[in-house]
């Protein structure tokens, strides 16, 4: 709870500067989660780390699966990652 009351505003503020750098060819630990707002339906791109194992993509949930691109990902049952320029 507190951890979120914080890290809030720092990720209005983040998140689009993180935004430009990630999914691009040289930052290849870095992805872009397209994903749909389960109740807005709005989409939104959020910046997170990725892994590419074999034919599995591994994005570690730091915030949880309780975050919002999580949440929203589940309900959707779908999302686009850019990883790596692809």
């Amino acid at each position: 709870m507190i951890v979120r009351m914080v890290l809030r505003p720092l990720t209005k503020l983040l998140n689009p500067l993180i935004g430009i750098l990630a999914g691009r060819r040289f930052v290849p630990l870095i992805a872009r989660i397209h994903h749909v707002g389960r109740r807005s339906g709005k989409p939104y791109m959020t910046p997170t780390g990725a892994h590419v194992t074999g034919n599995t993509i591994v994005i570690p949930l730091s915030f949880g699966n309780r975050s919002d691109w999580a949440r929203n990902v589940r309900a959707a049952g779908q999302c686009v990652v850019q990883l790596r320029g692809i």
